[in-house]
């Protein structure tokens, strides 16, 4: 049964308003963020956020909801799995 958990995937949800505005669920980690690009990971794989202006206003790690605001132009799951981003670093 303990397998059978750790096995399940986190819910994973992408909501975008007019491609300004996004409220992401089931975020792991972030691994980097500029205004061009987010980069952050899931349980379905990492994912790669494009765009411009791009701002995360809100992060909760516990969670795993993010808020992201800019101009995006693309999304894109990469398939890597990795969780040691820089949200993971600080709030250890």
């Amino acid at each position: 049964m303990t397998q059978q958990k750790s096995e399940q995937k986190r819910e994973h949800n992408v909501i975008m308003n007019n491609c300004e505005k996004m409220s992401l669920t089931g975020v792991n980690d972030v691994e980097s963020f500029d205004e061009k690009t987010i980069i952050c990971y899931t349980d379905f794989g990492e994912l790669v956020i494009k765009g411009n202006d791009l701002h995360v206003d809100n992060m909760d790690v516990s969670g795993g909801d993010m808020q992201v605001t800019g101009r995006v132009t693309s999304l894109f799951y990469t398939g890597e799995k990795k969780r040691s981003g820089v949200f993971s670093k600080l709030f250890k």
